[in-house]
């Protein structure tokens, strides 16, 4: 089962009040379709569609249609920051849009031990400068742990552009870049974009092993320089506002 996290965020300014994030499972029609419809406008902004491929302003590709996804998301009351998708398929997205071969770390896993996270999204607005957008990215991720252990799987695949990655550097998780790849995504597919048009910020498969990002995540919420517990049981923390936080503000690291 997948448990509710709350973070609170505390205001920087004294006459406003503190924002609180509910990550939970996104389930419903309703917050699926905000979810896509999000995807498509966060992905379109950014250059990443090829528009002529698609017939309304919301992402839905086979892996949504294969019943195959988890859905997680981020809701600040009703509106969505964003969401991050877990796959469990026979064949990966990963497998079908690049050739590379197996790291020998991790060549004896099968892919029913494994799942791959996608369409990450957190949609920026101006009324946001005060949420970390790497914190929300690091609660989501740890709750598609509860998903991976519940189902004993062992490895996480993502393809991830290069920014990101050096986002995730920084944060110190551990990640693992694969080396010698090939896309081999459709140049004429609705995400052709993302895979073609970006030299600066290209896509590259990646993998991480499921208990190493477990470890990592335990460590990140047990640190009493960066979080209050509030809840242990419900899993309520509370971001605080430290001089530890100020200085990772400073370097890009929240």
């Amino acid at each position: 089962m997948i448990s509710e996290r709350t973070l609170i965020i505390p205001s920087q300014d004294k006459h406003s009040e503190d924002t609180a994030i509910l990550f939970r499972q996104i389930s419903t029609q309703e917050d699926l379709d905000k979810m896509h419809t999000q995807r498509y406008r966060v992905y379109a902004k950014y250059g990443y569609l090829n528009l002529d491929k698609f017939d309304s302003e919301s992402d839905v590709d086979i892996f949504d249609q294969s019943g195959s996804c988890t859905y997680i998301g981020a809701w600040c009351g009703d509106r969505l920051l964003g969401s991050v998708r877990a796959i469990r398929s026979d064949i990966l997205p990963i497998e079908k849009f690049f050739e590379f071969r197996k790291p020998v770390s991790i060549e004896n896993y099968n892919t029913n031990q494994s799942m791959e996270l996608s369409r990450l999204v957190i949609e920026r607005t101006d009324g946001d400068k005060d949420i970390p957008r790497n914190i929300v990215m690091l609660f989501m991720t740890d709750m598609l742990l509860d998903l991976a252990q519940e189902a004993n799987l062992q490895i996480g695949y993502a393809y991830l552009k290069e920014r990101l990655i050096n986002k995730m550097r920084l944060l110190r998780m551990p990640t693992t870049t694969i080396g010698e790849h090939t896309c081999i995504y459709p140049k004429d597919g609705p995400m052709s974009p993302y895979f073609y048009d970006h030299s600066d910020d290209m896509p590259i498969p990646s993998f991480f092993i499921i208990d190493e990002i477990d470890d990592y995540m335990n460590n990140i919420l047990s640190n009493k320089h960066m979080f209050d517990i509030i809840d242990e049981e419900q899993k309520k923390y509370r971001l605080k506002n430290s001089v530890y936080n100020k200085f990772l503000k400073t370097l890009k690291v929240l």
